[in-house]
């Protein structure tokens, strides 16, 4: 009987968690639990930094933000997704953290203490940076896009489940409660702890929060000797 594999995130043909799957006997549904909207704004508050926890942060600041940056401003990403996104958009990346909220903090604080950091951010962010670095930034909110639960979903039982946010997390199991058999993946430890509190007594992390760790962590499920996923 084939794996099946749920991510909470629409991949690319080429994706790098679907080429690690390759040759493995599953069948892999990836689709995100939330709907996106814009929200507009109007001007760029003065700042040193602009700082983005996501990949969507980038996307809906700089699909409205079409001019020149100020020279002066510097950015930085979460991780490496991030980052990733900002030199496509912005051509540039000054500070890329690893996707770990208390170790990214820490890095950057080295580099934006006492400074205004603006956070282009979601309706629904945890603000993670923002709380671990109180009194030690100026932090400034922009908040450029909102995210609602999608409910048109049509996701069959899957073996293994692999969750790439928080909110994705908390939108999937109100729609499709945990199973006893089921395994559970988390990005990394924001994720996890999301999930543990939403009653997920074993969660599996990926040691970096990329694809190609995901990928790491569901294969050597696969591959483990008496594995409940196989």
């Amino acid at each position: 009987m084939r794996t099946r594999i749920f991510i909470s995130r629409p991949l690319a043909a080429d994706s790098a968690f679907r080429r690690a799957l390759d040759g493995h006997d599953i069948e892999l549904f990836d689709e995100s639990m939330i709907q996106f909207h814009p929200l507009p704004f109007f001007q760029l508050p003065d700042c040193d930094w602009l700082f983005f926890y996501s990949q969507k942060g980038v996307q809906f600041f700089f699909d409205q933000w079409i001019t020149p940056l100020p020279e002066h401003i510097r950015l930085a990403g979460m991780g490496a997704a991030t980052a990733r996104a900002l030199e496509q958009r912005a051509g540039r990346v000054d500070f890329s953290g690893t996707g770990n909220p208390e170790e990214t903090a820490k890095a950057f604080l080295l580099r934006a203490a006492n400074q205004k950091v603006l956070f282009p951010r979601a309706s629904h962010s945890r603000r993670s940076i923002q709380r671990l670095l109180t009194g030690y930034i100026q932090a400034i909110d922009l908040v450029v896009y909102r995210n609602t639960p999608k409910r048109d979903t049509n996701i069959p039982d899957c073996n293994l489940l692999v969750f790439t946010s928080p909110l994705n997390a908390r939108y999937f199991l109100q729609q499709y409660p945990l199973k006893d058999q089921q395994e559970v993946v988390a990005i990394g430890q924001t994720t996890a702890e999301a999930l543990r509190q939403l009653g997920c007594p074993r969660v599996h992390i990926a040691r970096q929060s990329t694809e190609e760790a995901m990928a790491e962590v569901v294969i050597s499920l696969l591959t483990s000797d008496g594995n409940s996923v196989i």
